[in-house]
Parts: structure tokens; C-alpha cells; sequence
């Protein structure tokens, strides 16, 4: 669906003194300058020049040789100087060109001075002379080597400095080295022949080739394939007559390689190889009927297809063919071999889909010389020698695209094939091309030259012919809405045959093709532009100005000017350059007397149409030039969007004013096409996707989005070119609802309004039509919000969206709605569909989450109430109980609710009011998707009779034959068991036996052995154990040992009624806590059976000073002795733990007379708490003392154990000071000398170092460093590190190497080590601060106040020291920590994240995790270094 649309149209007037000088009438020839494309070579018989293009108005500079001067002996004899080709040829230099003129008798080189440095005449210099006539002359792509085809029919092939290569005949026997070889693969009589028959078996297998036609002159054509490697001729034989086609070899000494095949007859002389190589065309003349055609021709010589020339006479031929440089265009010129005035007809011929469409066609006088521009693929240089101009046109490829999104338009896209206009609605017959839904043929003497929709009717097409006439194609049934509609003449509208298989032709309209009677000048040369209401803006290239026309009257408009009328053309020279042309015309999309013109300079010019004035803007220049502008309105914001060739996709907003921004917007990479949606802007990628961005959002957040996609998906895209196993991993980890993979090369043509079809063209022709996801998405949202639920469900089961939205979408009106729901969609089959696929998941949170971007997303859903306001809708019985099972009805009901059971629920309560045969399927589906197969199937046993084999087969998708027999018989249902083995066909050797046992037990022993057999162990044992037989509570008991089940059949014994089967059961459970370690749970067993000895023992064993004393008086009550005995012991073992305070707590209780003396030594509380450095509570026990005396004694005692207190922390403190300060200087030695070994470029690889360097440790530039600067081993670090993650044992291991490493000199990990020591100090300091805090309270109370001092003083002096060497080992965090300290509530967990930044614990080196506990007590140590009063 594309069309080659005029892009600028260049005028260059050539000066004066070249038009009036030379015969420019006789064979012209033109060069383009390879090195300037504002530069061109003109040649004829007796002139050549070179022509410096300018603007229009100012003339051209000239530089002009004669040949008659120049070249020796050209009076003489001047038929032998007849020009036979003109090249531009570059040196082996790029900065270095000369022009190679070649006639009939000789070569010549001429070079041009530069023009500005004085005008230096031209030097001419011939090269060499022949002997014989030089017939064609072709260079080589390169310029490395030229062909000549001279009189004596030969072919000879030179180099660039005209140095003989090789020579061959022309006219050689035989087809060539590539001839085809018959390898016997069966006879023509035995081969299918199609619908010719048997008869075609009977025919000659050789064809005579025909000779050439009588005006054949024998014209030699010769042609170079792109590469260089081979090259073509077309000769007529000299001996045959015929003219045939033949492939040589330049690189093997000119070999033959292959000819032309005898059955293509009727061959000319025009040829042109294809630069990509793959095709020759040829022209030639069928001689069944005369039709003028283009033969294609396969390197092997053989056909490979054509196409008819539409030509207006007989007489026509083609008198050149030429390719453009991308291979994509076909120019062919026809003139008229009679009439020797008659114009030359110029076309451009294209192929899509394995047909030839004309694209372009235009007319010029016989004199025009018109070539494809060396400087841009798709620009033609038209010489016009009757005028004295040069036009370069530029064209480029415009997919035709379908731009309104009102709700009526069809996305009606015309495509043009010269003088048929081909029409399809896509949104009624997606029909490719080249077929079409009908074709408008206007004849062979009216090409059409630009078609499009208009833009407020988008049905309606209105076209430009060659003539000038301006067309308008309408649907006839809207056709009355014109005035004074008069139908084109000699106009045919047909429908395409081809197209009816696609079912669609029937709902096409009829349309009429109306003659507007407006008609353009030069309108080949112009640029359209559609209006509203029937105007046609149009810009005149030569005049330089904008006039807008009025084709047609509307009925509406009687009151004005009836008939086409023109407003006053518009002058755009004041706002454009003299040297710039327009290029692309649009039209505002809201405004339509606000136009923007871009020229060729990259440059974007809003124009205001007045009444005969422009206001125009401040311009905006883009960077570079853009083929597609298109304006687009959103939200009252107006964007422009440019496309260039280079694949930059830019967006430029516009003010209140229409005025541009001082800048562009945004700006996407790599986009190939776009095309705009009513709410998304669609693009395709060089990574072969389709993108979508919702403009909703600003359409900088959307560039954005955009920007993202694309740079994922190019990225996805090479990385799957390197490594192409991790494509399905790639694609499946990069799954977006805004991004859809898409055929190589393929392009947007249309998106239809208020629908999801996007069209694109491949890059062979063909189109398809696609859903993209967001489309769908916003589709489904539209009718989500009507709630109609039938319509979004076949939209979602079509394009295979999650079912889940239907719910998630608006849970409040789908649970309001459900009846609605079931109504709408209308079908069993659908409902189970949806309840296959309903889940807890909410989608729009995650899978469409970027679809509901805009959402706020609030609390969470209170499914329960909406199911209960759902089921208090449909005036139901139903109950949440009746979903919820039996052992989670104890529970909260509306906690299990979520939206699974909210959905199934309600949907079951909105059945239950319908017809049970029709809804039977969807309610079981229900059921079971609840996980309640046992309601499904009472629900089926209950049910019709005639619909059990459905509903049975129905439950059999669901689950298998044993899943349903095993849950009917979960249900403790015989009859409905046997019904379930029956309709499942099961062996009734598995069943009835079984069923048969179980119908003569009692209810709880037969739930018991049912829940035996279904492995339901906890529902076995509790009805086993209430049954109340001997066996089956030995079976219990049985199964609550093996499956640890004693709290289960527990609570189901009746203790009362049957204590000798609990006491079995609790001494069984209390000895399988025994035998587990568990001695508190043993007890708590024991201790509830009332066996007092035994839960005495097992609170002794697990040291539970408070249970065991209420067992052992409650066992001392039943008889037992010896408790205080016992008590003595137990505090023993709990002083032997270090809890003192348990033992005193103990001892206290047992004391058995408060007026008893306190015992000083022995086990007493006393003592207890004076060997735990209680002091608090020592002091308690001398104020309950019975005397004074005692009192005086135990207060002595007390003194006497606090000094020696304090003479132990004294020492340790200090031990501790000198340890830290002696480790302290070790590590700063290392670390200087290790600074001094950096220092000095490398490491000394003896002795420690050396030692270190062999154990891994790396340099000191190493990342891994932290500010304490350790030199780590790698593998002894990541040994550590992977055992302090590791078990109990491996953790202690590791702690054990880093003490190891700290205590011994020259270990590779000493600096590590030593750094675990010292954080271990400040822990253990940290750990006996709190100590000495009590004891300096004690002694206080005590009176012993320079005790309390001493202490004082010698806690504060080694925490001074800690703090002063903390500072010289970890600088930055001691800093940092003092910081946090100073700070208002500055936590442990702050100063342990700033410990680990600045490097304090290295947990990459290996520190075991325990020490991080540790170090966050010491910092909270630091941060208390000011001790206040009396400790």
C-alpha cells in the first residue's frame, strides 16, 4: 500500500550564453558530478560544459569547451567525432574527477578548473583513437574498467587508463560455460503439461528464435551488474538476425558465460542490469499481439517474468531503461519512432507482490534528458532543453495510510498503478494487494499522480490526474450530498474478481467517481494537500505559493458560491530562503488555513493563510530532513511528528499560538513507520516490533516509554544475533502488553478508530492485519465499563486475554452484576471456560499492569462484603458456610474469603435460581474450582437423572476416575460412592467388598477406616479414638506414634469417662517428647495426665525452677519425699548454668521459716546470689535477715566478696587496655609497611610478604579493600566467608582461625585476626560494663565509696584508651559513630550500617556474623563513655 509521492521539484536556469551557444538538439548527453551534486556535465556533438547549479532567478555559472576548437582534424571529418557517451569519472583520489567523452572514432578526458578560483578553461586531451566505429561505451560501477562494443563486433574491455584487457567475439556458437546439462530426468511425454494437455507432448521441443523487428536499427546495448563481476550485451546476430542477450565474464579473459533463451523473441536494444544483481531488464516487443513489454532476464539468460508498458500508440518504443541505485525503482522513456516531434513519456515502474505497478508517469519534450541522480536514491535530474531549466525531483516512498479516527471511516486506501486507482476499505475487506476491493480506470492517456482521503470524510478520495483534472471518488450513496455531482468521464469503476474469494466484496459500498471540473498546471510539480469541507490546498514549486481550492459544493452550502472556486494564490517567498524548496505540504488538523511547509534545508515553516497575506512564525529547523509530517491533537495540546529516512522519529509541540517550542520534545531512534490511534501512537522498530504508547500520558512521557522499548527490544535483537539459544529465554523475560514482534521490514498502513485492527504491509506486499495488545486491552476496557460482559469475554477468548480482567476490571460492578454477567455471556461452555482461568491473582496489577497505569490503586478488596451485598441481589439461600469446610469453621469465615470464593460463591447463588439442566455443568465447575469436589459431586447425585452421564463426563475433565471415587467416599456416602464406582466404571472387585464391610460398622469406626483408607491420618485417629472400641484405639494409638497425632487424639478422648486410655496415650506422647529433647513439653504431658514424679524429673531436666516446684509439691502431696533435697540439687545445677538467679528464686521459696537464720555458706539463696555478683539482691536477703546480728554478718561477708569484685574487674580492665594497645600497634606496623610496599610499586615476594603473596593476597589497589585496609586472601576469605554461612561447627572453626591468626606473627591473615581481637575487646568490655555499673551501685550503698571510686577510675581509664585506639584503626567510623552519638536517639542499627560502610566489619573478608551482635554493643558502649554519678 504504498505510492511514490513527489517530494520537491528543483528549478535550475541555465545561463544564456549556454542556451544560445552549441545545437543542444542533437543527442544531448548528462553527466552528474560525483564529487558536487550541485555540479553537472552537459554534452552534444560539438559542445561540453559544466553547469554549477543555483537557485532559480540568479542564473548558473558555465564553464564551456568547444569540440570543434579542441580537438584536431573535427572540420575535417566531423561524422567521426559523433558523440556516443559522456561519464563523470573519479580517480583512485575521492577529491579528483574528469569527464571521459567517448565518440564514435576516439576518447577524449576533459578537466574543469575550479569555478571560483578564476574560471580556468576546460583542458581536453584524447586519450586514444579506433580504427573502427565505437557502437556503445559502458564504465564499470567503480570506474576500474570500461566495455566497448566497436564496428568490427567485438567486445573490448580496458582499464581506467585505457589499457587494453582482453577481447572477445561478439558473435560466438553455442550458449556458453554455463550451459544447462540434461541429466535425464524423464521424457517430455511422460511430464505434466498442465491445461495444455496431451497435446503439448506432441510439440517441437525447439522454438526458432525470430529475428528483429524491421526498426530494429541494431543498436548495441551494454550493462554492468552492480558488483562489477559480470556484465551483459544486446547485439543482433550478424548471421541470425536475432537479437539476443549475453552474459561475459570480465574476470576470465571476457569468457562467455551464458545467452539468452531462443523463446524470448522480440528483443530491443534498451538494457539495464539490476545493481543488486538479480535481475536484467530488457525491453521488447511480443510478436503475437505488437505488446510493447519489459522482459526480465535471470543471469542464466532464462525469463524471469515481464511486464506490458502502457503505451498510447503502436508506434511507440522504449528507448532506455534505467534502474535507480536502490534497485527499487524501474525508469523507462518511450518515445515515438514515426513522429519525430512527439513527446518523450518518462515512467517509473515498481514491483510488490510479483506485480508491476506504474508509479509515476510524466511527459516532456522530445529534447529532455532525464537520468537518475547519483546523489540520492530516489531523485531524478530532468533536463528540459526547450526552457533552458534543469528540475530535480525528489520523490519518496508514502505508505498509504488512513489518518481520521472518526468513527465512520472504512480506512479507505487507494493505491495508484498509473492510470487505474486502486481502492480497498480495509476495515470491510482486508484484501492484498495488487488485488483491490474495485479499481477506477480513468485510460491510458490520464495517469494518476497523488491520491487521498479527505480528512472530515475519510470515505470520500479525491485524486490528481496527469491532465490536471481533479477527481473525487464518494460512496454513491452519499453522492447526493454534493452539488451539481457530474460523473467522470470515460471512468470505469470495476470490482476485482481476484478479491471476492475473501468474502468480504459484498459489504463494500458502491462508489462514483465525480469530475470536479478543477483543473491544476503542472500539477506533476505541486504539492496537495486535503482540506475540510471539499478545499484542496496546493503549492505551485515554480511560483512559489499556496493556493487553496473549492472542488466541490456540499447541499448544506447552497447559500454560498455554487461551483470550484480559488482563493488568491498566496506568496510564500517572504518566508522562504531563494534557494530553498518545499518538500512536504500539511495542513493543521483543527485549523485548515494553518499550514506547515518543510524544506529541503530540514527547516518547518507554519504559515497562516489571511486574505492574501501569510503570518508566519519563528521557523523551526530540524536536524534533518523528514518525509512524514503528520499533525496530531491531543487532550487540547497540538503535537507535530516528523519521521526522517534515517529512521528519527521526532515530536514537536506547539503552543497556545501554533507557535513552535524553542526545542524538540522528544526524539525516538530507529523507527520505521508510526501511524496514530485515538489513544495510542503505534511505531515499528529496526527490531522488527510494534510498539504502542498510550497518549494519555504527556507525549514526552510517551516518547520516553517509547524510547525504552525500542532500546530493550534492539538490545534483545543483538544479543540474540549473538547468541541464538537464548532467544525463547530473551523473548519470554521480555513480555509487554505495549510491545508485539512482527515480520521483518514490515510497516504501518492503518489503525481503525474505536477498534484493535492495525494493518501492515510486508516487505513483499502482502498485509496483515493485527490486534496489538493495548488495543485489545483499551477495547476491552470500553465495554468492561458497560458492562458488556458478552462482547469483552469473545474479545478476551479471541485475542487470549487473561479472564481474570473481567473480575479485576471493576470488582464492585461485577459482583453487583453477575446475573448480568451469566446473561451475557449466555453459554455453559464459556462459564466453565472463565472459571477454568479465574485465580486470586489480580492483573491489573500485575500482568496489565502498564494498561492501568493510571489506576489508583487503594486498600485491599473486601471480597466478603461483596459477596454478601451479591448474594443479598439474587435473594438466594446460599450460605458462606456451605463453602467454607468443616475444620475451618472454627475459623474467621470472611478471613478465607478471597476473590476466588467471592466469585465462585456469587456465581453459585445466581444459579440456583436457573433451570438445573442448563447451568448443571457451570455450577459443578464452580464447586470444584472452590476445591469443594464433594458438594460437586452431591450436587450431580442429587440432580435429574437423565444429566448424570454429562455431569459425570464433565467431572471427569476436571479430575480423574480415582480422584472422584476417593472424594465420594470422603463424603462417608455409601450410596453415593457406589453411584460414582458405577458411572466411572470402575472394577467392582476394587469396591464392593470394601462397601459391603463398611455398611455394618458403626458411624465413627466407619469414618475411621474411610479416612484410613483416603490416608486422612488426623481424621482417622480422632474417630477412631471417640468410637469407644479397644482395637481401634490401639489403632490410634498406633497411628498418633507413627504420625506424631497425640494433640489430636487427645483432645477427641473423653478424659472422664475413659482415664486409663489417656494416661496410655500421655505417657506414650510424654515419651516421644522425652526421646526428642523436649523436657519442658515432656513435663507439661506428664504434668496434665497427673503424673506429678514424672513431670518433676523432666522440669528438673530442662531447668524450669517454677513448673518442677509446682509437680514436686504436688507429688511431695501424694506421698513423695526427699523435696527439698531435690530443691537443693536443682539450684545447684542452676548455679552450674550461671542462673543465679533462678536458684535464688528457688532457694527462697523452700525457705521454711522466714525467722531461720540466712545460711552464709552451703546451698542457700544467700549464697547463690553472692556467687552470681547479685548484689541487689544480696542486699534484699540481709534486710529480711531475723537479726542484727546476722544482719551485721551477712552485710560483712557481702563487703568482703564486693572488694575482691573489685579487685578482678580492676585487672581484667587493665589486661584489657594493654592487650588492645599492645594489638593496636601490631596492626598499624602491618599496615604501614604493607602502605610502604605499595608505595614502592609491587610486593616483596619474601618472607611475610612473600608468604602472603603465595596465600592469595592481593594488591593494594584491590576494590575489595576497605578504609581498615586489610590484605585479604581471596580463597582463605572466601573460605571464611562461605563458612560463617555454613553449620555451627564450621562457624566455630572459622572463629578459632581468625583468633589463631591474630595471636601468631606473620600468618597471612594477622591483620585480620587482629582486627576480629580487638572488635572482640570492645564487645567484652561492652559485655562487663553493665557489671561494674552494679557493683560501683553496691558499694556505694555499702558506705565503701573509694572502692567505688577505684573502680571508677579504672573502667574510665581503659575505655579511654579503647576509644583514643579505635580512632588510629577505624578513623572514618569512629567519626562517623560519634556523629550518631551526639544525635537525638541515634540507633544500634544506624551505627552498624555506618560501621559497615566505613569498613568496620568486613563481612567480604570472611568476619564471622557473630561478631556483628557484638560490635553493635560495643558502639553502644562508646556512646555512653561519660559516666554520671556513682556509676
Amino acid at each position: 500500500m504504498q505510492n511514490l509521492c513527489l517530494t520537491s521539484a528543483q528549478n535550475y536556469e541555465l545561463s544564456k550564453s549556454l542556451r544560445d551557444s552549441g545545437n543542444w538538439n542533437s543527442w544531448p548527453f548528462l553527466s552528474e558530478s560525483q564529487l558536487d551534486s550541485n555540479a553537472i556535465y552537459l554534452a552534444s556533438d560539438s559542445l561540453v560544459a559544466k553547469v554549477c547549479l543555483v537557485a532559480i532567478g540568479d542564473g548558473s555559472q558555465c564553464q564551456a569547451l568547444s569540440l570543434a576548437d579542441s580537438m584536431p582534424g573535427y572540420h575535417d571529418n566531423a561524422v567521426a567525432y559523433k558523440l556516443v557517451n559522456l561519464t563523470c569519472v573519479l580517480n583512485g583520489q575521492a577529491d579528483d574527477e574528469w569527464l571521459c567523452l567517448c565518440t564514435t572514432h576516439c576518447i577524449c578526458a576533459v578537466e574543469f578548473g575550479s569555478a571560483e578560483a578564476g574560471c580556468e578553461q576546460p583542458k581536453l586531451q584524447v586519450m586514444g583513437e579506433f580504427d573502427n566505429e565505437i557502437l556503445a561505451v559502458s564504465w564499470s560501477p567503480g570506474c576500474d574498467s570500461v566495455a566497448f562494443v566497436t564496428g568490427n563486433r567485438r567486445l573490448l574491455l580496458m582499464d581506467s587508463q585505457f589499457e587494453p584487457l582482453w577481447e572477445a567475439e561478439l558473435d560466438q556458437a553455442g550458449f556458453g560455460r554455463e550451459a544447462f546439462i540434461n541429466v535425464g530426468w524423464g521424457k517430455k511425454e511422460t511430464q505434466f503439461h498442465g491445461s495444455a494437455g496431451k497435446a503439448a507432448a506432441a510439440q517441437p521441443k525447439e522454438v526458432a528464435p525470430a529475428p528483429s523487428a524491421p526498426w530494429d536499427t541494431g543498436r548495441v546495448g551494454i550493462s554492468w551488474r552492480g558488483d562489477a563481476a559480470v556484465l551483459c550485451t544486446s547485439v543482433v546476430g550478424a548471421a541470425t538476425g536475432v537479437r539476443q542477450i549475453r552474459v561475459w565474464s570480465p574476470q576470465d579473459a571476457g569468457a562467455l558465460l551464458a545467452t539468452s533463451d531462443s523463446s524470448c523473441s522480440g528483443l530491443e536494444w534498451a538494457l539495464d542490469w539490476r545493481p543488486s544483481g538479480s535481475l536484467i531488464a530488457a525491453s521488447r516487443r511480443r510478436l503475437t499481439d505488437g505488446q510493447l513489454q519489459v522482459q526480465l532476464l535471470e543471469r542464466n539468460g532464462l525469463c524471469h517474468g515481464e511486464f506490458s508498458v502502457r503505451a498510447t500508440t503502436d508506434t511507440t518504443d522504449i528507448e532506455r531503461i534505467q534502474w535507480n541505485s536502490s534497485s527499487e525503482l524501474l525508469l523507462v522513456e518511450l518515445i515515438d519512432r514515426v513522429d519525430s516531434n512527439g513527446p518523450k513519456t518518462v515512467q517509473l515502474w515498481s514491483s510488490c507482490n510479483y506485480h508491476w505497478y506504474m508509479r509515476w508517469s510524466s511527459s516532456y519534450p522530445r529534447q529532455t534528458v532525464v537520468n537518475w541522480s547519483s546523489s540520492h536514491w530516489c531523485s531524478l535530474n530532468v533536463l528540459d532543453q526547450t526552457k533552458g531549466r534543469l528540475i530535480r525531483l525528489r520523490f519518496h516512498w508514502e505508505v498509504s495510510r488512513c489518518r481520521s479516527q472518526l468513527p465512520e471511516c472504512n480506512t479507505v486506501l487507494p493505491v495508484i498503478d498509473g492510470c487505474r486507482l486502486q481502492v480497498t476499505p480495509i476495515r470491510l475487506a482486508l484484501v492484498p494487494p495488487p488485488m483491490s476491493a474495485f479499481a477506477v480506470d480513468f485510460g491510458c492517456s490520464r495517469q494518476v499522480l497523488w491520491c487521498r482521503p479527505l480528512p472530515d470524510r475519510p470515505n470520500w478520495i479525491v485524486g490528481a490526474l496527469s491532465t490536471g483534472t481533479i477527481c473525487l471518488l464518494c460512496p454513491a450513496s452519499e453522492s447526493d450530498l454534493l452539488l451539481g455531482a457530474d460523473s467522470m468521464p470515460d471512468a470505469s469503476i470495476t470490482a476485482d474478481q481476484c478479491s471476492s474469494g475473501f468474502g468480504f466484496v459484498n459489504s463494500v459500498p458502491e462508489y462514483r467517481c465525480l469530475d470536479t471540473g478543477l483543473t491544476l498546471a503542472d500539477v506533476s510539480i505541486c504539492h496537495l494537500e486535503p482540506l475540510v469541507n471539499c478545499q484542496l490546498a496546493v503549492f505551485n514549486s515554480t511560483e512559489r505559493s499556496i493556493s487553496v481550492y473549492c472542488f466541490a459544493k456540499l447541499l448544506q452550502e447552497k447559500q454560498g458560491e455554487s461551483g470550484s472556486c480559488a482563493k488568491t494564490p498566496v506568496s510564500l517567498s517572504n518566508i522562504l530562503e531563494p534557494n530553498e524548496s518545499v518538500i512536504s505540504l500539511n495542513a493543521h488538523c483543527c485549523n485548515s488555513s494553518l499550514m506547515y511547509l518543510q524544506t529541503d534545508a530540514g527547516k518547518i515553516v507554519s504559515a497562516t493563510l489571511g486574505s492574501g497575506a501569510v503570518l508566519a512564525s519563528k521557523p523551526l529547523t530540524l536536524p534533518e530532513q523528514c518525509h512524514l509530517v503528520e499533525v496530531s491533537t491531543f487532550k487540547d495540546a497540538a503535537y507535530l511528528l516528523c519521521l526522517s529516512e534515517s529512521l528519527n522519529f521526532y515530536c514537536v509541540s506547539l503552543g497556545a499560538e501554533n507557535e513552535f517550542c524553542a526545542s524538540l520534545e522528544a526524539r525516538v531512534t530507529g523507527v520505521t513507520s508510526f501511524c496514530l490511534h485515538d489513544t495510542f501512537l503505534l511505531v515499528t522498530g529496526v527490531a522488527h516490533v510494534l510498539v504502542s504508547a498510550n497518549r494519555r500520558l504527556i507525549m514526552s512521557e510517551a516518547f520516553r516509554a517509547l524510547n525504552e522499548d525500542l532500546s530493550q527490544q534492539q538490545q534483545i535483537l543483538q544479543q540474540q544475533q549473538r547468541q541464538l539459544q537464548i532467544q525463547q529465554q530473551s523473548a519470554a523475560s521480555c513480555y509487554s502488553d505495549r510491545v508485539r514482534r512482527i515480520e521483518r521490514g514490515a510497516r504501518l498502513v492503518a489503525c481503525s478508530a474505536n477498534d484493535s485492527l492495525t494493518v501492515l504491509q510486508m516487505p513483499r506486499g502482502n498485509l496483515e492485519g493485527v490486534h496489538p495488545r493495548s488495543l485489545v486491552l483499551l477495547r476491552v476496557t470500553e465495554l468492561l465499563d458497560r458492562s458488556n460482559y458478552g462482547q469483552a469475554f469473545d474479545l478476551m477468548r479471541r485475542h487470549r486475554i487473561n479472564l481474570n480482567l473481567l473480575v479485576d476490571h471493576n470488582p464492585l460492578s461485577f459482583m453487583t452484576s453477575v446475573a448480568n454477567f451469566i446473561d451475557s455471556i449466555g453459554k455453559e461452555d464459556y462459564i466453565n471456560v472463565f472459571l477454568a482461568e479465574l485465580d486470586n491473582v489480580d492483573v491489573t496489577t500485575g500482568m496489565y499492569s502498564r494498561a492501568y497505569a493510571c489506576r489508583q490503586h487503594g486498600s485491599s478488596i473486601d471480597w466478603s462484603s461483596l459477596l454478601k451485598s451479591s448474594v443479598a441481589s439474587t435473594s438466594s439461600s446460599f450460605q458462606l458456610s456451605d463453602v467454607i469446610r468443616d475444620e475451618d469453621s472454627n475459623k474467621d469465615s470472611n478471613a478465607n474469603v478471597n476473590k476466588l470464593v467471592a466469585v465462585g460463591s456469587a456465581l453459585l447463588a445466581s444459579l440456583e435460581s436457573r433451570p438445573p439442566s442448563q447451568w448443571l455443568t457451570c455450577r459443578l465447575s464452580a464447586w470444584v474450582k472452590l476445591g469443594r469436589m464433594d458438594r460437586a459431586l452431591q450436587l450431580l447425585a442429587g440432580g435429574p437423572v437423565d444429566l448424570l452421564d454429562a455431569g459425570f463426563r464433565h467431572l471427569l475433565y476436571l479430575a480423574d476416575v480415582h480422584g472422584l471415587y476417593n472424594c465420594a467416599l470422603g463424603t462417608y456416602d455409601l450410596e453415593l460412592a457406589l453411584l460414582v464406582a458405577q458411572r466411572t466404571r470402575r472394577d467392582p472387585k476394587d469396591y464392593v467388598s470394601l462397601l459391603q464391610q463398611l455398611d455394618g460398622m458403626g458411624e465413627l469406626e466407619r469414618r475411621g477406616v474411610i479416612d484410613l483408607q483416603l490416608a486422612r491420618y488426623p481424621l482417622a485417629v480422632a474417630n477412631f479414638t471417640a468410637c469407644g472400641l479397644e482395637h481401634r484405639f490401639e489403632t490410634a494409638l498406633r497411628l498418633a506414634k507413627e504420625r506424631r497425632l497425640f494433640a489430636t487424639a487427645c483432645l477427641r478422648l473423653d478424659r472422664d469417662r475413659q482415664p486409663d486410655w489417656y494416661q496410655r496415650l500421655s505417657t506414650a506422647w510424654a515419651s516421644e517428647l522425652k526421646n526428642s529433647g523436649q523436657m519442658e513439653w515432656c513435663g507439661l504431658v506428664n504434668y496434665q495426665a497427673g503424673l506429678y514424679t514424672e513431670a518433676a524429673e523432666a522440669f528438673k531436666a530442662a531447668l524450669c525452677p517454677e513448673m518442677w516446684l509446682a509437680a514436686a509439691l504436688l507429688a511431695a502431696a501424694a506421698g513423695s519425699n526427699g523435696l527439698e533435697k531435690e530443691a537443693h540439687g536443682m539450684a545447684a545445677r542452676l548455679c552450674e548454668a550461671g542462673r543465679h538467679a533462678d536458684a535464688v528464686l528457688l532457694l527462697s521459696s523452700l525457705r521454711p521459716d522466714p525467722a531461720a537464720p540466712v545460711a552464709i555458706t552451703g546451698p542457700s539463696a544467700f549464697s547463690a546470689a553472692l556467687d552470681g555478683c547479685l548484689w541487689q539482691r544480696c542486699e534484699l536477703l540481709i534486710a529480711q535477715a531475723a537479726s542484727q546480728s546476722e544482719a551485721a554478718e551477712l552485710r560483712s561477708t557481702l563487703i568482703e566478696a564486693a572488694r575482691q569484685a573489685v579487685e578482678r574487674e580492676a585487672d581484667d580492665a587493665a589486661n584489657d587496655a594493654a592487650q588492645f594497645a599492645e594489638q593496636r600497634d601490631r596492626l598499624i606496623r602491618l599496615r604501614t609497611e604493607r602502605e610502604a610496599r605499595a608505595a614502592g610499586g609491587g610486593f616483596d615476594y619474601s618472607g611475610q610478604q612473600g608468604r602472603q603473596q603465595r596465600a592469595g593476597a592481593v594488591g593494594p589497589d584491590d576494590d575489595a579493600f576497605s578504609d581498615a585496609g586489610s590484605t585479604v586472601s581471596r580463597a582463605s576469605s572466601a573460605s571464611l566467608t562461605s563458612a560463617s554461612s555454613g553449620t555451627r561447627k564450621s562457624r566455630r572453626k572459622a572463629k578459632r582461625k581468625l583468633e589463631t591468626a591474630g595471636a601468631k606473627p606473620g600468618h597471612p591473615l594477622e591483620e585480620l585476626g587482629l582486627l576480629n581481637s580487638l572488635a572482640d575487646c570492645l564487645a567484652r568490655r561492652s559485655r562487663r560494663q553493665t557489671q561494674a555499673r552494679q557493683l560501683c551501685a553496691a558499694l556505694t550503698g555499702l558506705g565503701e565509696h573509694a572502692e567505688a571510686w577505684r573502680l571508677r577510675r579504672a573502667v574510665s581509664a581503659c575505655l579511654t584508651r579503647l576509644t583514643c585506639g579505635s580512632a588510629s584503626i577505624w578513623p572514618n567510623a569512629a567519626a562517623a559513630i560519634e556523629d550518631d552519638a551526639s544525635g537525638a536517639g541515634g540507633s544500634s542499627a544506624t551505627m552498624v550500617r555506618t560501621a559497615l560502610a566505613y569498613g568496620c566489619v568486613l563481612p567480604s573478608m570472611g568476619r564471622p556474623d557473630s561478631l556483628l551482635a557484638e560490635l553493635e554493643s560495643a558502639k553502644a558502649a562508646w556512646q555512653r563513655l561519660d559516666w554520671g554519678g556513682p556509676c
